[in-house]
């Protein structure tokens, strides 16, 4: 007698290799496994009802309290029927946790279902063996929280969401059964998307309670479920650091434990709000005096050299503010501080002459220089490993001038950076973009304790003064040439331009206040280059615009004298009527 043939209702939407028929060394098309469109499946072929019977596996109600294994749980079988969780046996392809398929064949397998909640009927269920291997059947996408819906909603109590099914029975079983507990569908990264689904359900109970596990991807997953709730609708319950999920202590029997963890979880305050004891013991560590900077007059402005700061330094044009900041790197060069050098204007080979040529007091930068190449190349050795350059000609994308401060600051132990100069950032006048970047900057300098320090060309501005001539001329082309005459010795007045001495303010940085705004230190340098005293001609003027640890040094004015060296020595005698017109000397 002819056997009679199974009839699915439904279209079949798929078809792929049955692993029954494939274990006889049939099927080889590879397609005589169907998937109909309420997702069970069919092998007209092999009809093993068995293995894959209508497309879901039939399972029954044990206790996951084994002595020892996958199933040694310490969950009890009233637990498992509570929440609907089963063992049976499975036969097809299964995926670990790189995603890779395995074939199994009649393997016991834990069982989470999913039903329809007008028929009852099961839509998707969740298969997961002792290797952790996992397998959906049925319609897997868009699940809503596991067990969602076995409670009904209100507002006298209170839902928790935990990271997986065990998880969620060691927590249901702990407080008797009484509250409602649930679990994503896939792990702590599908939590998002099953929230977002049953939002309106959750919102109906008293709060939230969000327990995921201790591990990362639980606490990113944590932290992105708070932003869902309002912040007196949402707790946040931690697990012990040694014991990073509620199934580890139901396993010690520590059930106390789980509840007062889930019953003490607290408010979550926002990001970025501490009280005073969260601080405390910080705020108990007396300031130190940092580093000397080369000058007297700088340490004591600013306390000392300290990591976690930007100092913005502006100067016009051949002023002397390459040299003012070489000798800051060697300073600290030579105390062993490694420095990450990003010159925008120079190539690096040519930045490395300037500083070896400085050391050895030879402009080896220029042809026809005095060219000792052992001196050179003993001196080039001894900055190996100590300062990092950039090879890098024009404006540098921001990201990865970030990237590689990050990489110089973690791998390489760099902790003075210095960029010169803002205009080979490409930010132009764009306020938004200056914003973004120095937040960026302030990050990075509090997080990898580090300092910056950005150089600043004079942004072309309009300097006007006031010329007093006679208003009533007897003699006209007298009057013209007394005029005429006044301008220019006002025009050339020292300290009226940026050649003759003129000390820039903050709104000479070359780009958008922000840069300033959010700097810890500005120093403006000037110097009468074009004075026929080569004495005179010979000092810097460094004003220190802004002091943000001590505001009472914003102003002050101190002077350094370019040596025959090229490097500048403090000038401690000051004739104060001579430059209290700067702000007051130091």
């Amino acid at each position: 007698m002819a056997k009679k043939k199974t009839t699915v209702p439904g279209r079949s939407v798929k078809q792929e290799p049955c692993p029954v028929c494939r274990a006889t060394g049939a099927d080889r098309s590879g397609n005589n496994l169907h998937t109909f469109e309420d997702g069970r499946k069919w092998c007209f072929a092999c009809e093993d009802k068995s293995v894959i019977g209508k497309g879901f596996v039939k399972g029954e109600f044990y206790g996951l309290n084994a002595e020892e294994g996958w199933l040694a749980r310490n969950i009890e079988e009233e637990t498992c029927r509570k929440a609907g969780f089963k063992l049976g046996r499975f036969t097809g392809t299964m995926k670990d946790d790189k995603g890779q398929d395995h074939n199994v064949k009649n393997e016991w397998v834990q069982i989470a279902e999913w039903k329809d909640q007008k028929t009852g009927q099961i839509i998707a269920q969740k298969l997961r063996n002792k290797k952790k291997w996992f397998k959906f059947l049925g319609n897997g996408r868009n699940l809503d929280l596991w067990g969602i819906h076995d409670y009904l909603p209100t507002d006298k109590l209170f839902i928790t969401i935990v990271g997986g099914e065990i998880d969620r029975m060691s927590v249901m079983q702990a407080c008797g059964l009484q509250y409602p507990v649930v679990s994503p569908p896939a792990g702590e990264g599908s939590l998002s998307k099953a929230i977002e689904k049953n939002l309106k359900i959750l919102m109906t109970y008293k709060y939230v309670v969000i327990g995921m596990d201790g591990d990362e991807a639980g606490r990113k997953a944590a932290q992105k479920a708070l932003e869902y709730f309002d912040v007196d609708k949402v707790r946040l319950a931690t697990w012990p650091e040694d014991l990073k999920d509620p199934n580890e202590l139901l396993k010690l029997r520590q059930v106390d434990d789980i509840k007062s963890i889930i019953w003490n979880s607290r408010i979550v305050a926002p990001d970025h709000i501490v009280t005073v004891k969260d601080i405390k013991e910080r705020a108990m560590i007396q300031p130190q005096f940092g580093l000397p900077y080369p000058w007297d007059s700088m340490t004591k402005i600013t306390y000392g050299f300290q990591y976690g700061e930007i100092h913005v330094i502006v100067a016009a044009n051949g002023i002397g503010k390459t040299e003012f900041v070489k000798d800051i790197m060697f300073h600290f060069l030579d105390q062993g501080v490694p420095i990450g050098l990003f010159s925008f204007e120079q190539d690096p080979a040519d930045t490395l002459r300037r500083l070896v040529g400085a050391r050895l007091g030879h402009k080896l930068h220029l042809p026809g220089s005095s060219w000792d190449a052992l001196a050179i190349g003993k001196e080039l050795d001894a900055l190996d490993e100590k300062i990092y350059l950039c090879e890098k000609a024009g404006a540098i994308e921001h990201e990865e001038l970030f990237r590689n401060i990050s990489y110089l600051a973690k791998a390489k132990g760099a902790r003075i950076f210095v960029i010169d100069n803002i205009r080979g950032l490409g930010i132009g006048h764009d306020t938004e973009l200056a914003a973004a970047f120095m937040r960026k900057v302030q990050f990075l300098c509090m997080s990898l304790k580090i300092t910056i320090f950005l150089l600043s060309h004079v942004a072309k501005d309009k300097y006007t003064t006031q010329v007093y001539t006679s208003t009533s001329p007897k003699n006209k082309e007298a009057y013209d040439a007394q005029t005429a005459d006044d301008v220019e010795k006002a025009i050339k007045k020292p300290g009226m331009d940026w050649d003759s001495g003129r000390i820039p303010t903050t709104v000479n940085i070359d780009g958008p206040s922000v840069f300033g705004d959010l700097a810890n230190y500005i120093w403006a340098l000037g110097r009468n280059k074009v004075s026929e005293d080569k004495k005179e001609a010979s000092i810097l003027k460094v004003k220190a615009l802004k002091t943000r640890l001590d505001g009472t040094f914003t102003g002050t004015v101190f002077r350094l004298r370019l040596s025959p060296r090229g490097t500048f020595e403090e000038i401690k005698k000051v004739l104060r009527d001579e430059y209290d017109e700067d702000g007051g000397v130091y």
